[in-house]
């Protein structure tokens, strides 16, 4: 009974992960299938195996140890001219918001990953398709040899090469670039996999061209992790004041993956000098973890990040001291005004 509930729980999870994986991309707003092949001009069919574990386009095998497999993918072309789709297998990574990325991305994988989805499975760099017509290539499966637990997780991309779109005024021209994504997973082990976390460093930053203290936070399994909260403050080393702080929810991390969490400055300069990061992530399972690291920004730093930033002010806005200033200008005008009653009292 227990492996029944393990089993549904797995392929409950992978279901989940079907429905968000398969995705269609168009200046990143979603495409339904129908406008795929009208606005594309192409689309794809999977030729999904046995071995597949849910329903839906993406594609999310159950395998064993050292297994080669290949699965069947067609491109068919809608367009009145040949074209040309690249093709890419990507690691799937997540992006410093806590969203999940399954395109190219430059977000990082953490050393507890073993096998990454590019080291075990391949396409061909690019299909030729004739006009109206389609091209069958394979997704070549190649498995490790020593068991594991847990998923391996990316994405394929197909997007069109020399895409180009004319704009209504003569001479006008905007080149749009259309891509699609579908998912695709592998595992061989269908038991859970115990949740790890691990907040890796600590350091100045900047995010979107904006000064920020950036969390480098590792999801260490080789799980997606769902509905994670994040709450951190940043203080002068050994002090209490709160300088800064954020929370998020419904954060999502990819399988052995790396987030950068940005903690944004509000516009202020980054000052040199030792800080404490205090920071706590929870999921909905119960499970807790905290860390407080401290970590030192350098003059040098300091300097080379406040002049890329935009939007900063000249200097840290000092809220005390403007409530200090306030305070004593209110005391002056009490002290002027009970000098003038006075003299005006003293001449009748």
């Amino acid at each position: 009974m227990m492996n029944k509930k393990k089993t549904f729980f797995v392929r409950y999870c992978l279901g989940l992960l079907a429905m968000a994986m398969t995705i269609f991309v168009f200046n990143e707003k979603p495409l339904a299938v129908d406008e795929v092949k009208s606005e594309i001009g192409y689309y794809y069919e999977i030729a999904h195996p046995e071995n597949q574990v849910t329903k839906g386009n993406a594609i999310n095998l159950k395998m064993a140890p050292g297994q080669e497999q290949k699965v069947p993918i067609t491109v068919v072309s809608t367009s009145d001219q040949d074209i040309v789709v690249d093709l890419s297998l990507n690691g799937a990574r997540t992006n410093g918001s806590g969203g999940l990325e399954y395109g190219p991305t430059e977000f990082a994988k953490d050393d507890s990953m073993v096998d990454d989805l590019p080291d075990i499975a391949k396409v061909p760099e690019f299909v030729e398709i004739p006009a109206k017509s389609k091209v069958t290539f394979d997704l070549e499966i190649t498995m490790p040899k020593e068991k594991y637990s847990g998923i391996v997780t990316g994405g394929l991309r197909f997007m069109e090469r020399d895409q180009e779109s004319k704009g209504n005024n003569e001479g006008a021209e905007v080149v749009n670039k259309m891509a699609m994504l579908v998912g695709v997973t592998l595992f061989m082990d269908e038991s859970p996999v115990e949740p790890s976390l691990d907040m890796l460093a600590v350091e100045a930053g900047l995010f979107n061209y904006h000064n920020s203290f950036n969390l480098k936070i590792a999801n260490q399994a080789p799980k997606i992790m769902s509905k994670l909260t994040l709450s951190a403050e940043i203080t002068r080393k050994g002090q209490k004041e709160i300088l800064y702080k954020s929370f998020k929810n419904l954060i999502q991390m990819t399988p052995n993956s790396i987030m950068k969490y940005p903690i944004l400055l509000d516009g202020n300069l980054i000052e040199s000098g030792g800080y404490t990061a205090n920071v706590i992530m929870e999921d909905d399972k119960d499970n807790k973890w905290e860390w407080n690291q401290d970590f030192t920004v350098t003059k040098e730093q300091a300097k080379k990040l406040n002049d890329e930033s935009v939007g900063v002010t000249e200097e840290p806005t000092d809220w005390k001291l403007i409530a200090l200033g306030g305070a004593v200008a209110a005391l002056l005008l009490v002290i002027v005004f009970l000098i003038v009653k006075n003299k005006k009292k003293a001449t009748k």
